[in-house]
């Protein structure tokens, strides 16, 4: 470096000199190229964190490509066995069962950061076969701009969302997901980016499907999403104040997703490093409810929990002033309230259908069943009865009449077997519940009990009167006549000790005369010579006539 100095005088002065100085600066040219190369390595790393953040990774990896997975298979020795006095009504659990083979979706974690989910989040995501009826179902109603996912509580509607997300990524679909109240995500061939709930992000999001979640971080979704997005998928609770009036004014399509299987919850628990092998003995206690074989398994304080619950529905659907009635507008409301714990809700076919899935939560129900009037007794039993989905509607609503009859104080029905008559009385003294409301029955006591379960083959009721008579019954309409033997020995199994003294009987309720007489000869060949319990007694075989 060089150092000048001069003096020059100044223009507008004879008498003031002006010292100069000059500083010239050498700088060698490998300085230079250090600092170049210094500098353009902080302006690439700034760009290169830019496009590492968790949201633009996912992006990366999901965009256009098929996401990571992997095939599993669940066995029945897998799932393990149900506690002896316990049974599971939602499925048939037995050694015949098939193996289950699973799709499982890898690196969710990935999903979970970008998307800032919970920690639950960050395990393998279970493809459950349901969640592969839903594409073609909204395909199939492409007109309507709303679709309502709903379902039981805690079986995996927002993983749903995830599995959705992830196919609509590989396939380039613009999509946006909102999963919490403050901000929502768009993805398309633009990019991944993440905006403010309030925030208008112009044409991109006309263009996507949103996929949403009512949840508890979420309780209200965007307006922009609601007014701007091409189509909405919004998984929720039944309970209707979430989206009945968005319902109405977008006229949303709602679909029920079913209940998880017992193979299911075990792929997903062994995913999560849980005990698979306790699935079916929790199921069959506290209903295929996720969310609570998980709570079950991580805390087995929270059984406390499970049982207090549980008692506490109990309560709530004593009540005769809660409203329990499925579908009761064309809107497709399922109103299930607090009852949840109890009651669990089902797609059977295209219908929703509400039942207390085991034996174990029923007896929870029969400890307040003591307290329900009539009317209430028969409310629920015709909502949560599985007695409807193996009937005909007219061979539903027959049996709904003769147990309506039944019920009533001081009548008669005239039973005939060939040239033989008796008749059977009636009683206002209705159990409700499980079979374990048989066991406390007494012979000196009428009653009359309706299974709310349909595990009693060919059995639809049971009336004992004061004279030593159990009439076990079956309401049947043409064609319709179900073999009755494997209930009849499930029924005289589950009575008290004073059924040696009692005698024993089977009646069709029918609808005619000539379909009365066609199914007691019918039923005189099929059970000839059939007896039940070590004394082998014999039943009597009648049939009714009952119109409505």
């Amino acid at each position: 470096m060089q150092v000048r100095r001069w003096h020059r005088r100044a223009a507008h002065s004879c008498c003031t000199d002006v010292l100069f100085t000059q500083i010239q600066v050498t700088i060698h040219p490998y300085v230079l190229l250090a600092g170049v190369v210094i500098i353009s390595s902080i302006l690439f790393g700034l760009a290169h964190h830019r496009r590492k953040t968790p949201l633009q990774t996912f992006y990366r990896q999901a965009w256009g490509r098929q996401w990571p997975r992997h095939h599993g298979t669940v066995t029945r020795a897998d799932i393990g066995d149900l506690d002896e006095h316990d049974e599971l009504y939602t499925e048939r659990v037995d050694a015949n069962m098939q193996d289950y083979t699973y799709s499982c979706l890898e690196k969710i974690n990935i999903v979970a950061n970008a998307l800032s989910l919970p920690p639950e989040f960050n395990h393998p995501l279970v493809v459950r076969e349901d969640y592969l009826a839903v594409l073609p179902l909204m395909k199939q109603h492409s007109s309507r701009r709303l679709f309502i996912i709903t379902g039981q509580p805690g079986i995996g509607k927002t993983t749903f969302l995830i599995y959705l997300l992830l196919y609509r990524l590989e396939r380039k679909l613009p999509t946006a997901i909102q999963l919490d109240t403050d901000q929502f995500f768009i993805f398309d061939d633009r990019g991944a980016v993440r905006y403010d709930a309030t925030a208008y992000p112009d044409e991109r999001l006309q263009k996507c499907w949103a996929l949403c979640d009512s949840n508890d971080n979420m309780l209200q979704m965007s307006p922009r999403i609601r007014s701007s997005a091409l189509r909405i998928l919004l998984t929720t609770s039944p309970k209707p104040d979430r989206w009945k009036e968005m319902g109405k004014q977008l006229g949303g399509k709602v679909h029920i997703i079913k209940l998880p299987s017992v193979m299911e919850i075990a792929a997903i628990l062994s995913k999560i490093q849980l005990d698979p092998g306790a699935a079916l003995r929790l199921v069959g206690r506290w209903g295929p409810s996720l969310r609570s074989v998980i709570y079950a398994l991580k805390d087995p304080q929270s059984l406390d929990e499970l049982e207090a619950n549980a008692l506490n529905a109990a309560v709530v659907l004593s009540k005769e002033a809660i409203s329990l009635s499925l579908s009761p507008s064309a809107q497709g409301m399922l109103p299930i309230g607090e009852g949840s714990s109890l009651m669990f809700l089902d797609r059977v076919g295209t219908k929703a259908h509400l039942s207390i899935p085991t034996r174990y939560l029923g007896q929870i129900l029969d400890q307040r069943a003591h307290d329900l009037t009539n009317e209430r007794a028969f409310e629920l039993f015709s909502m949560l009865s599985s007695h409807s989905l193996t009937r005909s509607g007219a061979g539903w609503g027959h049996e709904i009449a003769v147990h309506r009859l039944m019920i009533k104080e001081g009548k008669t029905l005239a039973l005939q077997h060939l040239a033989q008559q008796m008749n059977m009385p009636t009683t206002s003294n209705l159990l409700y519940g499980t079979i374990a409301a048989l066991g406390r029955t007494h012979f000196k006591i009428p009653f009359y009990w309706m299974p709310s379960a349909a595990n009693f083959p060919g059995i639809d009721s049971v009336l004992g009167d004061t004279q030593g008579n159990i009439f076990i019954l079956q309401a049947t309409i043409a064609q319709e006549h179900r073999d009755p033997k494997d209930g009849i020995r499930k029924i005289w199994a589950a009575m008290p000790d004073f059924r040696r003294r009692c005698t024993l009987h089977f009646v069709l309720v029918c609808e005619d005369e000539s379909q009365a007489d066609e199914l007691l000869r019918l039923l005189i060949q099929d059970m000839q010579n059939f007896t039940v319990g070590n004394q082998k007694l014999a039943v009597n075989l009648w049939t009714c006539v009952f119109t409505t």
